[in-house]
């Protein structure tokens, strides 16, 4: 039997090595949370607890994992959504600085080894402000304040 060969320690960190590689493979959360349950498993044999107290705090070591997984994600996804990005602009998220603004409110910056005029869609811009980009017209950059 392997139990006899491995100690339930060593199975549980063989575990989570083998779910790390997995999630480094697919590349989701979950797998993750998955690990984060089976590290914790691994600590609770560590300690000398039974097998149910291992795959009790296993278990809820990955729930709380998952949980805050759903959390992260949909504050990421909601910040995305407040920016109301065009899908068709590949920069719309990257964030720039103002170098220099006009007296007609505009200004300019140097994106991507280029010198670009900037527009901020709501306010003014301040020169030195980190500014993320919604949106290309031309040679304009139409910014959002990240404030």
């Amino acid at each position: 039997m392997l139990s006899e060969i491995l100690s339930p320690m060593m199975l549980w960190f063989i575990a989570t090595i083998a779910i790390l590689g997995a999630e480094m493979l697919i590349g989701t959360y979950y797998l993750l949370a998955l690990a984060c349950g089976a590290l914790v498993g691994g600590l609770t044999a560590y300690f000398s607890h039974t097998l149910d107290h291992q795959f009790t705090a296993a278990g809820i070591a990955t729930f709380v994992s998952i949980i805050g997984t759903y959390y992260y994600k949909r504050a990421k996804r909601g910040k995305e959504a407040k920016l109301k990005l065009n899908p068709n602009c590949l920069d719309a998220g990257a964030v720039i600085t103002v170098n220099k603004v006009n007296a007609d409110g505009s200004g300019s910056t140097t994106y991507r080894g280029a010198s670009w005029q900037v527009l901020c869609a709501n306010g003014d811009l301040v020169k030195d402000l980190n500014y993320t980009i919604l949106d290309i017209k031309g040679s304009v950059l139409i910014v959002s304040s990240d404030k």
